[in-house]
């Protein structure tokens, strides 16, 4: 059974167990070896989450006890006890709108063109709204949420009102800009495809199969971001990831499957 960890950071770490007695040997081989290196684990700083786990006992450092919460920041990313990435598409979009509200002075402004507001809304606001994108498990309500945002932000800049009656494709038209939750997706596959160029036991290939252990509550399984992309990969007719594996192997052929498939993604969402 492969493991995975993210050991990457001196000071950002995320350890994974399926037992509490698992979690606490790796949380003391981890303070051991700190040590050993001359850095030392500040208990503080140090959280765990639980999902879907009945014991209750606490996790220590020393003779310090972790904190359980609920979500955490991990990379700038909102790491959630419910899974997915609901609340940190939330979080972003909610920094997204405070970005784009804090500029309302020059998206009024009648000395600066529409080209140059775009150019800025490209380079403020949608960094903001996507950082972290990659890694999303979206649903058609995600999609829609982002999609929404892109179009009130554009309609302010351009001075579209809604009783103008145009649309939103109109809209994108005009501003010589693709729908965004579709930017989404074809980054999502182009960084696919970076994963998939790197050496077979690399952490994030085996992120691509890796399933924790353990059994999970009844009912419907949640979307998760394996799933989602598991699916796009069926409907485009690689049926493993080693076969996808041998497209992305040739960059310039990769690159030219991502941009004919996002456009029939697109053709199929309308």
């Amino acid at each position: 059974m492969s493991q995975l960890d993210d050991l990457d950071f001196a000071d950002d770490m995320a350890l994974l167990s399926s037992t509490q007695q698992h979690l606490q040997q790796k949380t003391y081989s981890l303070v051991l070896l700190s040590h050993q290196t001359g850095l030392r684990v500040n208990p503080e700083k140090c959280k765990t989450l639980r999902i879907y786990e009945k014991s209750t006992d606490k996790i220590r450092v020393d003779k310090a006890t972790l904190e359980d919460v609920e979500t955490f920041h991990y990379l700038g990313a909102v790491v959630s006890k419910i899974g997915g990435g609901s609340k940190d598409l939330q979080n972003r979009l909610t920094k997204a709108r405070s970005t784009f509200c804090r500029l309302r002075k020059l998206w009024s402004s009648t000395s600066v063109s529409q080209h140059t507001k775009i150019k800025l809304y490209k380079t403020l606001v949608m960094p903001v709204l996507m950082y972290g994108c990659k890694t999303w498990s979206m649903t058609k309500g995600d999609e829609n949420k982002i999609d929404v945002l892109q179009s009130r932000c554009l309609r302010q800049i351009l001075r579209v009102k809604w009783s103008d009656r145009i649309t939103n494709s109109k809209v994108l038209e005009t501003a010589r800009m693709e729908i965004i939750s579709g930017i989404i997706r074809k980054r999502r596959w182009k960084y696919i495809g970076h994963i998939l160029r790197k050496e077979a036991d690399s952490g994030c290939n085996t992120a691509l199969t890796w399933a924790p252990e353990g059994n999970r509550r009844q009912g419907r399984p949640q979307t998760t971001w394996r799933r989602m992309v598991e699916k796009e990969r069926m409907t485009t007719g690689w049926r493993s990831w080693q076969h996808a594996r041998t497209i992305a192997l040739n960059r310039d052929e990769w690159r030219t499957s991502v941009e004919v498939l996002c456009a029939t993604w697109r053709e199929v969402d309308r």
